[in-house]
């Protein structure tokens, strides 16, 4: 649904308005990662039932005033406007999401981030304001209308499940990597139109937009796969399984995975005028390579993102950001190189990404090597 309502933006607006929502889009994801963290601090930082429901109730009546307000024109739905309530009222949402999960009220965290999607998605078809402010104004909403219906959960909830208990001092082990971890799934799908606000014009932005709808199908398809394969990714690369075949089994489905995506990033180029006119209403016709650069770029991005999500699980969370960092660095390049144009631009970031990939494997390598060495010269 989330996907679907990127669509309808392509679909529905202009080339410019679709950059610059794009662009507030990513702006925006990067402050919302402080929401994922609080979740993720919600699950050690577990709230007595009465302070539950005290949070439940506080933030359901703030969401509520905040959609009366935007919705009577009180509030005037402008993209700054809309980010700083979206944030505002995302921080308690997610806090609240960390709760039922520690409670493991799966049903209710579940059906709270279901009720987000949808409720973003059916305002677009809501004639209450103009076509550009519907964008922008569905995320309060949604968020709003998402926290009310977990503060409804909240009384049906709480004191049916028991918090699961976690040590104040996992939370110090684990809470870098956390941060971490929801850095990168923040900035990396959007590092590219982040850079190409800065490098190309509204119009030229606002294509790029359109296309990054192929490449991020790509994407998002090989995230499940890593969320599904990730334990036994975990456990296959440790050290004391490094050569058992579930090690080779596993290397074997990343490989698999990444194979897939380049097939897929080569396929989506081939059709992408006839999906583009025919299934999603506008016209990609001679932008091939700007599809075949877009989805090869993020696959090598899902390749970062694989490792980093491993590190963090590992407990290694300096050598993820370390990592997050050397892609990262593909920005002041950018911004020095000052490419020309938006093939030009992918084609830097591509090579940037499988450098870094390529410096990152010789480096494991050689760590692995000397582990090895020490382990015999030990035994």
């Amino acid at each position: 649904m989330h996907y679907l309502y990127q669509v309808i933006g392509a679909r529905r607006l202009s080339a410019v308005e679709y950059g610059e929502l794009n662009a507030w889009m990513a702006y925006l994801s990067l402050c919302l990662a402080a929401g994922t963290v609080l979740q993720f601090v919600s699950n050690f930082k577990v709230l007595t039932d009465r302070g539950f429901r005290t949070l439940a109730t506080l933030s359901s009546a703030a969401a509520v005033l905040v959609g009366v307000l935007i919705l009577s024109g009180v509030i005037p739905v402008t993209p700054l406007v809309a980010g700083i309530t979206t944030i505002a009222l995302s921080l308690p949402f997610y806090t609240l999401i960390g709760q039922f999960q520690a409670r493991q009220a799966f049903v209710a965290m579940g059906f709270g981030l279901f009720v987000l999607a949808l409720t973003k998605l059916s305002l677009l078809f809501l004639p209450v304001m103009a076509t550009a402010e519907q964008f922008y104004a569905a995320f309060p909403l949604a968020t709003g209308m998402a926290t009310v219906v977990l503060g409804i959960f909240t009384l049906t909830t709480v004191g049916r499940a028991a918090a699961e208990k976690k040590r104040p001092s996992d939370l110090r082990t684990a809470l870098p990597g956390s941060v971490v971890l929801a850095v990168a799934m923040a900035l990396l799908p959007q590092l590219d139109i982040l850079n190409l606000t800065r490098l190309c014009d509204a119009e030229e932005l606002g294509r790029f937009a359109r296309v990054s709808l192929f490449s991020k199908a790509v994407f998002f398809g090989a995230i499940t796969l890593l969320q599904i394969s990730l334990p036994f990714h975990v456990a296959a690369t440790s050290p004391e399984a490094r050569r058992l075949d579930g090690f080779r089994r596993v290397v074997l489905l990343e490989r698999t995975g990444l194979a897939a995506c380049v097939f897929g990033s080569v396929v989506l180029a081939w059709i992408s005028p006839i999906i583009s006119l025919r299934f999603l209403g506008f016209d990609l016709s001679g932008m091939q390579s700007w599809v075949l650069l877009s989805c090869l770029s993020l696959t090598a991005l899902y390749g970062h993102l694989q490792r980093l999500q491993t590190r963090v699980a590992r407990g290694e969370w300096r050598q993820a950001a370390a990592g997050l960092a050397a892609v990262g660095a593909i920005t002041p390049i950018a911004w020095i190189a000052a490419p020309a144009s938006v093939p030009v631009y992918l084609q830097l970031a591509l090579a940037s990404y499988l450098a870094v990939e390529v410096v990152e494997r010789v480096l494991d390598r050689l760590k692995s090597r000397s582990g090895s060495i020490a382990r015999t010269s030990a035994s």
